[in-house]
């Protein structure tokens, strides 16, 4: 991600992983994976590692349907959370490259009838 971020509140956690902010609190219960730093008054900070731990834990929950079970174990295997990630990424890359290129085509197509 171009961010030179180390460190992102909770509420930055949750634009990037759409639940809400028990969920996270609860997740972090759950996966031993998720360990953001906290301050002296307890505010969580996440790093960029844990996001993504977040959203691959968020992608395997509420988009494939698995059970906390599930992706507890899908997430044992540290190969496989660096493969997903990647493939998201990329996933999340092609997908705005072609949304952009379906805006450029319907701004065309509307050019094109005004002509």
């Amino acid at each position: 991600m171009g961010n030179s971020k180390q460190y992102y509140s909770i509420r930055e956690a949750v634009l990037r992983c759409p639940v809400n902010e028990s969920t996270l609190r609860y997740w972090e219960k759950e996966f031993d994976e998720i360990a953001p730093r906290r301050n002296k008054k307890g505010t969580r900070f996440y790093s960029e590692e844990d996001l993504q731990i977040l959203e691959l834990i968020y992608q395997l929950v509420k988009v494939e349907g698995m059970t906390l079970e599930g992706a507890r174990k899908t997430l044992a295997n540290k190969k496989a959370i660096a493969d997903q990630a990647a493939m998201l990424s990329r996933l999340k890359k092609v997908r705005a490259e072609l949304e952009s290129l379906i805006k450029a085509l319907d701004d065309y197509g509307a050019q094109a009838v005004n002509v």
